[in-house]
C-alpha cells in the first residue's frame, strides 16, 4: 500500500518547537549554538567542524556533555576574515572525557 505525502508544507524548522533558530543578532559577549548562527555560514555542519578542526574556524565551548557554543566574539571575527581566520592559541577546547 501506498501512502501520498504532500511535501508542499514541510518546514524542518517545525520539527523542533520551541526551538531558538537564526539569532537576530550576534552579540560579542554572547555564547550560541550552532541552530542559531548557521544561516551565515555558508557552508554545512560538518565541512564548519573540518574547519574547526584545523583551527580555520572557531572552536566550541563545552557546556555540557551534549551543548556546546560558540564565542559570539569569535563568530563575528570569523565572518570579518573567512578566509584568514585561525584559532587564537589556548582557545581550543576538546572533548572531556
Amino acid at each position: 500500500m501506498t501512502r501520498d505525502m504532500d511535501l508542499s508544507d514541510h518546514d524542518p524548522m517545525k520539527q523542533r518547537p520551541g526551538a531558538r533558530y537564526g539569532a537576530a543578532t550576534i552579540h560579542p559577549e554572547g555564547l550560541y549554538r550552532w541552530g542559531e548562527f548557521a544561516d551565515r555560514i555558508p557552508f554545512s555542519r560538518e565541512t564548519w567542524r573540518k574547519r574547526v578542526l584545523s583551527h580555520k574556524a572557531p572552536a566550541p565551548i563545552r557546556i555540557s556533555g551534549a551543548c556546546t557554543a560558540w564565542r559570539g566574539s569569535e563568530i563575528l571575527a570569523w565572518l570579518e576574515n573567512p578566509d584568514g581566520y585561525r584559532q587564537p592559541h589556548g582557545k581550543e577546547n576538546p572533548p572531556s572525557d
